[in-house]
């Protein structure tokens, strides 16, 4: 049920599922995974620290580490550019090809060069 929320896009009830699922199994890094991106689809800002808690245990339990990175990197974007910029980075050591993470990297990367500007005018 939680994976048939999740894939229909139904991410405030897919969290509910996903909540029982850890507590049957805590070391299934996909279903931490799959709440954190929930959190991050529903709850936006307001659930920052939950989605990056749930990524990071995905990590931790080796479910798509690549793309965990690439998403706590996208939950610290426009927040705190450095931070995501670490979180890109760690991304492209694991899947160093990922177009769409070099393109969020690039992205950062300006941001701050901008920012670096403005502070030294």
């Amino acid at each position: 049920m939680a994976d048939s929320l999740y894939r229909h896009d139904n991410y405030s009830e897919a969290i509910k599922y996903f909540d029982t699922l850890i507590q049957l199994d805590p070391h299934n890094g996909e279903f931490y995974y799959k709440r954190g991106f929930s959190y991050d689809m529903v709850y936006k800002k307001q659930a920052l620290p939950q989605a990056i808690d749930d990524y990071l245990k995905s990590i931790e339990f080796g479910y798509k580490k690549s793309k965990s990175y690439c998403n706590i990197g996208l939950s610290y974007m426009f927040e705190n550019d450095s931070i995501a910029l670490y979180y890109f980075q760690k991304s492209l050591e694991l899947d160093p090809g990922n177009a769409n993470t070099m393109i969020l990297m690039t992205q950062t990367k300006k941001r701050l060069e901008s920012k670096h500007q403005k502070l030294e005018e």
